[in-house]
């Protein structure tokens, strides 16, 4: 599993923007200058399905847990542990397949641009 670091998510995001025409274009620098913005981060979430925003620390994140069907998403098992453990999200994921680790930017207009980060 990639672990990936707040630059990068940030990166991705700036890309999304200016591929999407999403706002305005927003250099990294200014995304991560927004990071404890989560009235931002909820806003552009409606414009970009390529991130969710934290449910524990707030912050945008491109891949994470996603909790009953995205009812809750988790950027880290840090943040997953604050509300339920290893064995009780694998019991979720196990019942009935909603609860589950992915990559919501997979699908994005830039992803391709991204492969660097993969190695």
């Amino acid at each position: 599993m990639k672990k990936y670091t707040n630059n990068d998510v940030y990166k991705i995001l700036s890309e999304e923007i200016k591929v999407t025409q999403v706002m305005h274009s927003m250099t990294v620098e200014e995304l991560c200058a927004k990071e404890s913005d989560v009235d931002f981060w909820e806003e552009l979430s409606e414009h970009l399905d390529c991130f969710r925003i934290c449910d524990a620390c707030h912050k945008p994140m491109i891949e994470g847990y996603c909790i009953d069907d995205g009812a809750e998403h988790y950027c880290s098992r840090e943040c997953l542990h604050t509300q339920m453990t290893d064995e009780e999200f694998e019991e979720l994921s196990d019942e009935d397949g909603t609860s589950y680790f992915t990559n919501w930017y997979e699908d994005s207009s830039v992803m391709g641009t991204h492969t660097e980060m993969e190695k």
